[in-house]
């Protein structure tokens, strides 16, 4: 996703939200990652209050509301297709 906040410039901002019981894995996703990571919590439950599943991508307007949502186990960001998609969803979302 760092290629993806590259590309995007300051148009939009990503960030990662890992879901609660694996944040013993938070290291291994941030090693080479430069992009803000979180952890959820019980205390928050940010995964279940949005119904997130293992690799969405939910995309939100300036204001904070769901505009759209990509899943990276249907799409395949090594794919040009799939990631440009992914890239006009973000930008759509960032100009509303």
């Amino acid at each position: 996703m760092d290629a993806m906040q590259q590309d995007l410039g300051d148009q939009a901002a990503l960030l990662g939200v890992n879901v609660i019981g694996q944040d013993s894995y938070n290291e291994t996703f941030t090693s080479d990652a430069d992009i803000p990571w979180l952890q959820d919590t019980h205390e928050q439950g940010a995964w279940d209050a949005w119904g997130a599943q293992w690799r969405d991508v939910w995309i939100l307007d300036p204001d904070g509301y769901l505009s759209s949502m990509y899943n990276l186990n249907d799409n395949d960001l090594g794919r040009s297709e799939d990631y440009d998609e992914l890239k006009a969803l973000i930008l759509a979302a960032a100009e509303r």
